[in-house]
């Protein structure tokens, strides 16, 4: 659900003039949308766990503000100030930045498949950016 929804902001995003929006309010809308989202999924899928304990809602929290709400705002900010276009061509390359982190901070093999993965990833993000129109 997160990766369609992002796309369909991002993409959207020129459509339907987001740059004459302020940030904290499309963030809102973002939000939201996301919350109706989950909110079905859970409807259909027999509802969501409760929280098991302290320590669990403050992980939920921390994962809801820094990764989210960072990633969110600064992602509103790129399609206001370099566009919809370029901002998602640089988004192809989170998995590449993950594996970069994962490899050098938290030691995680470099193996074959994943050589082939920041090939494929690069090769792709190349391919969108000296793509003819």
């Amino acid at each position: 659900i997160d990766r369609r929804d992002w796309s369909s902001d991002v993409c959207s995003s020129d459509l339907l003039k987001v740059r004459n929006l302020e940030s904290t309010k499309l963030n809102f809308y973002v939000f939201f949308l996301g919350m109706v989202y989950m909110a079905i999924f859970a409807l259909f899928t027999g509802g969501i766990q409760p929280i098991g304990n302290g320590l669990s809602l403050l992980s939920l929290i921390m994962l809801g503000l820094l990764p989210t709400a960072v990633s969110n705002i600064t992602l509103v900010l790129a399609i206001k100030r370099i566009g919809s276009t370029l901002t998602a061509v640089l988004g192809a390359l989170e998995p590449l930045t993950a594996m970069t982190i994962g490899i050098c901070a938290f030691g995680e093999p470099l193996t074959a498949v994943v050589a082939i993965g920041f090939f494929l990833i690069i090769a792709s993000v190349m391919l969108l950016v000296t793509k003819k129109e």
